[in-house]
């Protein structure tokens, strides 16, 4: 079962990178390509860099990436959804959320404050030790990502036709 992940998982990073190339490299002209594909490509990264932890599961490093790269996928995920509902991006909301991000990238990849030892890896997950910050961590990411469901659902009702359907494709 573990092998069959493990290529789910990399498949999953090639998907994911190839699309978002494409939108990138056939809609650079438009911010939301620009944005949906930088969008796609940390996330193909981040999936690529799980894949990699899952043949090397005593590497503590790879598991703490994985973290340093989701912390920044919310962000990009601001600015793709912000352009696609039509919604200003606000510099400050970037800064403070982009602060926040910075602030955790460098505590996760130079500390044990978020992610200490490596047990037990599983097919789709690991058991360790967390840091005190975990917790911090996960609520900021869990808090970053109901507030663009919150952007996609409102402008799910606001519109019509085919920005709707576009929006029902996402959520």
């Amino acid at each position: 079962a573990l092998v069959m992940i493990q290529w789910l998982i990399l498949i999953s990073s090639l998907l994911v990178f190839m699309l978002g190339s494409y939108v990138f490299l056939f809609q650079y002209h438009e911010r939301l390509g620009r944005y949906f594909g930088l969008f796609c490509f940390l996330t193909s990264v981040w999936i690529f860099v799980s894949f990699l932890f899952r043949l090397d599961t005593d590497n503590l490093f790879l598991l703490r990436l994985t973290y340093v790269l989701g912390i920044w996928i919310p962000s990009l995920g601001y600015l793709w959804i912000s352009t696609l509902v039509g919604k200003q991006i606000r510099i400050t909301t970037l800064l403070i959320f982009g602060i926040f991000a910075l602030v955790f990238c460098i505590i996760a990849i130079s500390s044990d404050k978020l992610i200490s030892s490596i047990d037990e890896v599983y097919v789709l997950g690991y058991k360790g030790e967390n840091g005190f910050l975990f917790y911090p961590y996960l609520l900021y990411l869990v808090m970053y990502t109901i507030y663009l469901l919150y952007l996609l659902i409102r402008a799910y009702f606001y519109f019509s036709g085919i920005k709707k359907e576009q929006i029902r494709y996402i959520l």
